[in-house]
């Protein structure tokens, strides 16, 4: 795994979101790993629940956006897989 994006920086981008969106960093994990954000999304801002919602269920704005290079790179980061 790269040296500037290793597990103890996982775990701070956890703590990071998981406070911004008033949540345990263990069940924003949890969630991100079963893909399952309801209860992230209800600590969002409606605003920006409404425009994850919306990339969610469009599989070509979701394409598009797993397209950028650097959405690629910490999606490999993050899960040790290719994006699909």
């Amino acid at each position: 795994m790269d040296s500037k994006f290793n597990n103890s920086n996982v775990e701070a981008l956890l703590k990071i979101a998981a406070g911004k969106l008033n949540m345990k960093p263990e069940v924003l994990r949890k969630q991100l790993e079963e893909g399952k954000f309801d209860e992230a999304l209800k600590n969002m801002n409606q605003n920006d629940a409404a425009k994850f919602q919306k990339v969610i269920k469009n599989p070509s704005a979701l394409k598009n956006m797993m397209s950028n290079s650097q959405a690629k790179d910490m999606y490999r980061k993050i899960t040790g897989k290719d994006p699909e």
